[in-house]
């Protein structure tokens, strides 16, 4: 599944009503991040080549929350 759809996906099940971006680039050390000042996640390049569909759902829900609560 495209990480824009999923991430729109994730967003509605959380009742998140908010235009949301998702980039990839490269980290050294964390899978992702999100930031609170563009709505925008990030993910690690190098991890979506080993990531299920299911963990990437984790890891996009993860960061969703951190704006949530």
């Amino acid at each position: 599944m495209k990480l824009k759809r999923l991430l729109v996906q994730i967003a509605e099940e959380l009742n998140l009503d908010r235009d949301f971006k998702i980039k990839v680039k490269p980290f050294k050390r964390k899978l992702a991040s999100i930031s609170p000042k563009t709505w925008t996640i990030h993910l690690n390049t190098s991890c979506l080549d080993i990531l299920t569909e299911v963990e990437r759902k984790f890891i996009i829900a993860h960061e969703l929350l951190h704006l949530k609560l």
